[in-house]
């Protein structure tokens, strides 16, 4: 009898510890999570294809649990600097965020800045990827985790009359939307004039200004091509928008799901990188020209010298902030000289 009793002690053991397990185990998720996705620009950038596709393989990978919608948060009033904010607020999980436009933000001004250095998009894409630990901290702070560089490309010079030299430019006054930019141009001797985005266009409208630094995209978006006749292609900075999750909806995804969003992003990222990004640049010029437009390009010394300004005047710039920004500019100097 005491044997019997000895054996079924370790077997009542083994039983509870089962118990415990299955009740401490967490359960199968069955919920289908509906993530709400911020495309801006979707009606004018072709990189949306590609997003689309992106989204439509996640839900696939992860048997239709993870249902990703399209969603313009610019019907709501809200502006593209206002998304961080929105997206930890629970009103959308996931946006394709200009870093450009978050530049407000103390955390991500420092690389926003240093793509003042970038005149080529493969520049943007090198910069992005240098500050890649900065830009996960610093849009961690704003409760977002960045996945991938879904577009890079560059700004491009815009004015009333085709340039194609920065002596020619010097005759045209130009609207930029940060300081450092219109320095950068005035050290080259070209006017320029700091605006707010929404103020841009009425003013070129009304001859106030000659022209604008922005994307392709924006210029077919806002019809340039009815009061400017010049594109120059190298008169540019960098542009990065990055495929973004709320912290509280990745909190949501299983380990494994998160892994899938992880290797979807970064197959998806170098489609951008090497087919899709170039592609929509290019076609968005074309069709600028096709609207009347005439492309331009400085010349090989003038490149040269814009990459030169720049550079010194970032480095200066750099020496007067503080850790973050000499990080950032450093970073970025050694990414584009590779």
């Amino acid at each position: 009898m005491k044997s019997t009793k000895w054996l079924a002690i370790p077997l009542l053991l083994v039983m509870g510890l089962s118990l415990l397990v299955t009740a401490c185990a967490k359960p199968k998720p069955t919920e289908t999570l509906h993530f709400r996705f911020d495309i801006p620009w979707a009606e004018i950038a072709t990189v949306k294809d590609g997003l689309f596709k992106w989204a439509e393989e996640i839900t696939q990978k992860t048997g239709g649990r993870v249902v990703i919608e399209p969603f313009t948060l610019s019907k709501l009033g809200y502006r593209t600097s206002e998304v961080p904010s929105v997206m930890q607020s629970g009103v959308l999980e996931l946006a394709d965020i200009s870093l450009t436009a978050t530049g407000g933000s103390v955390s991500i001004a420092p690389i926003s800045s240093a793509l003042g250095l970038a005149i080529t998009p493969e520049d943007s894409y090198a910069i992005a990827r240098a500050n890649w630990d900065m830009l996960e901290e610093g849009f961690g702070k704003l409760g977002v985790i960045p996945l991938m560089v879904s577009d890079h490309g560059k700004m491009v010079g815009y004015s009333r009359k085709p340039a194609a030299s920065l002596a020619e430019l010097k005759a045209f006054k130009i609207a930029v939307l940060g300081k450092e930019q219109a320095d950068v141009l005035t050290r080259l001797g070209i006017p320029a004039v700091v605006m707010g985005y929404g103020e841009i266009a009425p003013a070129m409208g009304k001859g106030v200004v000659d022209g604008t630094i922005l994307a392709p995209g924006t210029g077919l978006g806002f019809k340039y091509y009815e009061t400017l006749k010049g594109v120059n292609d190298d008169l540019s900075y960098g542009l990065v928008t990055l495929t973004s999750i709320s912290k509280s909806a990745w909190d949501k995804l299983t380990s494994q799901e998160q892994k899938i969003f992880r290797e979807t992003s970064k197959k998806y990222e170098e489609l951008m990188l090497k087919q899709i990004a170039p592609t929509m640049q290019q076609n968005d010029t074309n069709a600028l020209a096709g609207k009347g437009m005439t492309i331009s390009k400085l010349p090989a010394a003038d490149i040269q010298k814009f990459r030169e300004v720049g550079e010194a005047y970032w480095t200066e710039w750099a020496a007067a902030k503080g850790d973050l920004e000499r990080k950032a500019v450093q970073n970025a100097l050694k990414a584009v000289k590779k």
